[in-house]
């Protein structure tokens, strides 16, 4: 194995344990990045999809830490509508400028 396909596979394996924690689907993993990690295992480091993916790892561990490990806190986040964000984040994250609004609004939470 090179060292390219060891990351897309260390990414993907993140991505799918980020995933699992948040309570997202198959399915809406797949609207999300546009890659089914069902059928295929590897993200291209460089890829639209990988960068996506690397966002939506750094949601999760963001609010890994905001809610203190608590996952039906952050599953609660994704699901529900939140007054922050303006609606349901599990469908926000499905777009590039959905993805980086739940991103930061974690993230500056983090901070205050």
């Amino acid at each position: 194995m090179n060292n390219y396909t060891g990351q897309s596979q260390v990414l993907a394996s993140a991505l799918i344990k980020a995933v699992d924690k948040l309570g997202i689907s198959s399915h809406s993993l797949e609207n999300i990045i546009g890659v089914n990690l069902q059928h295929e295992r590897i993200l291209l480091p460089d890829s639209t999809q990988a960068e996506h993916a690397k966002l939506l790892i750094r949601l999760c561990i963001a609010l890994d830490r905001l809610c203190e490990g608590d996952v039906n806190l952050m599953q609660r986040y994704i699901h529900s509508h939140n007054k922050l964000t303006g609606g349901v984040p599990e469908n926000q994250i499905k777009s590039r400028k959905g993805l980086d609004m739940a991103l930061n609004t974690v993230e500056s939470l983090l901070h205050n």
